[in-house]
């Protein structure tokens, strides 16, 4: 496989940013209880101890299969990631491993009960959803389950940005929402690369300071958003919803669809 685009692409300033950084960033609490719904239906339905992989080192999800006592193995390319990140959890039980590789690519005898990850699909471009689903199903055991947040092209965020502020100014500021959390996913969809189906977080930025410089957002707007863009050059990539369910259908059975109703659009 050609490997075109930065699999690296995140490094310690994102790490340092992630301490910072509210949903959809990181999953929300709603979120996390629904990870953990359906790994208790797994565990009660199968009785015995469950191994679970982890994509990446998110640490709400190590903290909570760490705090139930499963057996939990990470995964990541970028082995300094998950050393700062592990910095972030609550709950440490010592016996957690860590395999330094790629999603894609990676191959292991092992087999586990369940494979969870907060948003992997977009760490890569499209058109290697079906290479990772499949080696998905590659390391799950029969009757095995993945459960992961997955991104997509949601036309209920079809908002120009001058009112999507609107909308955080005069709703879910009120409401307590930080301006990330109430405009991120309006954004990113509105400045995404329909081409690429992806979008730079410093693209983003730039839009944003724009907005200031035209002064349709106010400064202290801006300084709050600065901070969680800033630097970053991440890319994130938000398939279609049909082309996602048609690449998931190609190696699983999507048993349930779930959002959390804990912050606007979540996913």
């Amino acid at each position: 496989m050609k490997q075109d685009f930065n699999y690296l692409n995140w490094h310690k300033d994102h790490a340092k940013a992630w301490r910072i950084m509210p949903p959809p960033a990181r999953p929300s609490m709603g979120e996390v209880s629904i990870f953990e719904k359906y790994l208790q239906k797994y565990f009660q339905e199968n009785g015995n101890k469950i191994k679970v992989l982890i994509l990446g080192a998110t640490p709400e999800f190590r903290d909570l299969c760490n705090r139930d006592g499963f057996d939990v193995t990470c995964i990541d390319i970028n082995k300094p990631i998950y050393e700062s990140l592990t910095l972030l959890q609550k709950s440490v039980n010592g016996k957690e491993k860590f395999i330094n590789a790629n999603w894609l690519t990676f191959k292991s005898k092992q087999r586990f009960d369940v494979i969870i990850g907060d948003v992997p699909t977009a760490m890569f471009p499209t058109r290697f959803y079906k290479q990772f689903f499949q080696n998905m199903t590659n390391h799950l055991v029969k009757g095995g389950q993945l459960i992961i947040r997955v991104p997509y092209q949601n036309p209920e965020c079809n908002l120009p940005p001058k009112a999507v502020f609107q909308n955080y100014r005069n709703i879910y500021k009120k409401r307590g929402f930080d301006i990330y959390t109430a405009t991120f996913t309006f954004l990113a969809l509105h400045y995404l690369n329909k081409s690429k189906s992806g979008v730079s977080l410093s693209l983003i930025y730039d839009r944003i300071k724009d907005l200031y410089d035209q002064k349709v957002i106010l400064k202290s707007e801006f300084e709050e958003s600065k901070k969680y863009y800033e630097n970053l050059t991440l890319w994130l990539y938000y398939p279609t919803e049909k082309f996602l369910n048609n690449i998931i259908k190609q190696c699983f059975t999507i048993e349930a669809k779930e959002f959390s109703l804990d912050y606007p659009l979540s996913t």
